[in-house]
């Protein structure tokens, strides 16, 4: 139990066995361990959903062992890229708001299933972000991708703003949906539908 301390842990991989209860923020930040120069770098890959050789690899059941966390913050801004390949992954489904954190050029942010976040804020924030399922949530979700957006799948949430051009996959008609009373803001976005 570690009460209301924020919590940080930096691995090339790492294995979540135990409960880390607080109320604070948990970082979770991959490192390539080196053998020449530097002892550690930044930047290696995360896999949510599935052990993948390489990456920083947590699955559900390690995730959901971060409890009553005030935000879980997976990923860094020196460019590691994210991929959520598992549909079992609802990334800190105990923990109040999810951040998505990437290189703002170089990162990517990359969505290959369904998710249904926690049900507070959710940010995604990297180079690009790709949408190949669909995203739902009961709070605001937050979209930043200088070098671009593409959505493929429906994105749902109370309060959705996108601060980067967008491109919606004609093949697929994605919906994006604001279920609450706010509005969707574009921030400077320009709006492609592809096909």
């Amino acid at each position: 139990a570690l009460d209301q301390d924020n919590v940080t842990l930096t691995a090339d991989d790492m294995v979540i066995s135990t409960t880390i209860t607080t109320t604070g923020i948990v970082t979770l930040v991959p490192v390539t361990l080196t053998t020449l120069g530097p002892p550690v770098t930044l930047g290696r890959p995360i896999n949510l959903g599935t052990v993948t050789l390489g990456s920083l690899s947590l699955t559900a059941d390690e995730l959901n062992q971060i409890v009553n966390a005030v935000e879980l913050r997976i990923g860094s801004t020196t460019g590691c890229n994210i991929t959520i390949s598992n549909p079992a992954v609802a990334p800190g489904t105990n923990t109040s708001a999810l951040t998505l954190l990437s290189h703002s050029t170089a990162g990517s942010i990359t969505l290959n299933v369904d998710l249904l976040p926690p049900s507070g804020p959710v940010t995604f924030n990297a180079g690009t972000v790709d949408l190949n399922g669909s995203i739902t949530t009961v709070s605001s979700l937050t979209f930043t991708a200088p070098t671009g957006f593409t959505a493929n799948g429906n994105i749902s949430g109370q309060g959705v703003t996108f601060n980067s051009n967008l491109t919606l996959d004609g093949n697929n008609n994605p919906q994006i949906i604001d279920s609450g009373a706010r509005t969707l803001s574009f921030v400077g976005v320009t709006i492609t539908k592809s096909n």
